[in-house]
């Protein structure tokens, strides 16, 4: 009879994947996580520092934590220069996972942070982008929001080869659309950065779905001048 109601839409971004037959084997909800709301100024702090805190990122590739047992301690004290300026950089994480970092004037230290080393090579970022947008949470704009959030194909005896689960940086829905959100701390984007990231909207959200790469860093390939 051409009359029509207003579409309720999915409440959360779980709703999008169980609809394509994948699991949520992690929420990735950032009320549980504490570790994450006590870092929230060291967080910001190194959004600001971006370009410093870059020069450390080597020196963490082979010490990241594969789990919040098993994880390798470290202690960085590097001086780094940048466009003049020189800020000298200590960081660290115990066998007991606690972890220090000094920013130049600035230091944070934190009990019971095994996952240190990801978190300062680059999860940092993806603790950024979830901070930039919780405005959008509380104001409704935005009606679910994750970080860190893992999936697995729900059948795995009907797993494709090109079709698995993985991990999420930031992943968002206004109810109507999932949008996926890539952050890239510690390198420059390239053009398979974007076909990846499109391949991987339509497979987790359909046509609908949303991509957004995040970059901390000056783009080296001119991505920026074509967006």
């Amino acid at each position: 009879d051409f009359s029509s109601v207003e579409t309720r839409g999915l409440d959360t971004v779980d709703d999008f994947f169980n609809l394509y037959g994948f699991q949520v084997t992690d929420a990735g909800i950032w009320e549980e996580k504490e570790i994450y709301r006590s870092r929230r100024n060291l967080t910001s702090k190194l959004w600001k520092e971006r370009e410093f805190i870059s020069h450390i990122y080597g020196a963490l590739t082979e010490k990241r934590y594969s789990s919040d047992i098993n994880f390798e301690p470290f202690n960085i004290n590097k001086s780094v220069q940048h466009h003049g300026r020189v800020m000298h950089i200590r960081a660290s994480l115990d066998g007991n996972a606690n972890a220090s970092i000094t920013l130049g004037n600035s230091s944070f230290e934190f009990a019971d942070c095994p996952d240190f080393a990801r978190y300062l090579g680059g999860g940092w970022l993806e603790e950024y982008a979830y901070l930039h947008l919780a405005p959008l949470l509380e104001a409704g704009v935005i009606r679910d929001m994750r970080t860190g959030l893992t999936i697995d194909w729900e059948h795995k005896t009907m797993r494709s080869n090109s079709v698995i689960g993985g991990e999420f940086d930031v992943v968002l829905t206004d109810g109507f659309r999932l949008f996926i959100i890539e952050c890239r701390a510690g390198k420059a984007l390239k053009i398979d950065d974007i076909y990846k990231l499109k391949d991987k909207t339509t497979t987790y959200g359909g046509i609908a779905g949303r991509g957004i790469l995040l970059s901390a860093i000056k783009d080296l390939y001119g991505l920026n001048k074509t967006r």
